[in-house]
């Protein structure tokens, strides 16, 4: 069984982007879960309680984390899902990332994958590599990440920073995280967004992990405070 979970904050954007795309997928194996939290006061809050139940699911080979903006659109999403996974040294995988991290702002660093967002495509061209971090639009967690992972929700309190710190917990106990190809678009808002909130959380990530400081470009749209 493959689960599917989604923290929503706009009904109105779930139903047209994050759940049109789940059903789409249930044409491919009827046999999934869908887990929604509708009042989570941050990501990795949510996200935990997703997490929770999702562990007493029977038979979970897999738990698709997405935004309520994020739209699977693949035909083969499944297919791709338990291909990938089907290496149990791989924890975590998403459709971009990077290598090379100073901090949260992946972007800055070396880019791998391909994701359809609003005001176009970020594409690097590499579709199949290990990274460091994830883009959390779209996280595909397998059943050991589930089973033995967690978002640490006391220092990420917001919607920054719960992605890059899952993807550093997995690779910390020696397990993968990798791009591969999946097609989804990512219907995200245009703007900065909140920059205070996404500097706080690159702070608690660097001081965390012991990366050192530093200062990072904003790109349009790409520190969206309400990209949930």
């Amino acid at each position: 069984m493959i689960g599917f979970g989604v923290c929503v904050a706009s009904a109105k954007r779930y139903e047209a982007f994050a759940y049109r795309g789940i059903e789409r997928v249930r044409t491919q194996d009827p046999d999934l879960a869908l887990i929604v939290v509708h009042d989570a006061n941050s990501l990795p809050e949510g996200y935990n309680r997703i997490l929770a139940e999702a562990r007493s699911l029977a038979r979970l080979d897999a738990l698709v984390l997405c935004h309520e903006d994020t739209e699977i659109t693949d035909p083969s999403f499944v297919a791709k899902v338990r291909q990938v996974l089907s290496d149990d040294q791989v924890a975590i995988a998403g459709v971009v990332g990077a290598r090379g991290l100073t901090g949260i702002a992946w972007w800055e660093a070396e880019g791998y994958g391909r994701l359809v967002e609003t005001r176009g495509a970020l594409d690097f061209r590499c579709y199949e590599a290990d990274v460091e971090m994830l883009d959390g639009c779209i996280l595909v967690l397998s059943a050991w990440a589930v089973a033995n992972l967690s978002f640490d929700e006391e220092r990420y309190v917001g919607f920054h920073g719960y992605d890059a710190d899952i993807c550093f917990e997995a690779r910390s106990q020696a397990k993968r995280v990798v791009v591969t190809q999946m097609d989804v678009v990512h219907h995200n808002r245009p703007g900065l967004g909140d920059r205070e909130a996404f500097t706080a959380a690159d702070a608690a990530f660097r001081a965390k992990w012991g990366l050192p400081e530093g200062q990072h470009s904003f790109p349009e749209g790409r520190c969206d405070g309400r990209s949930m």
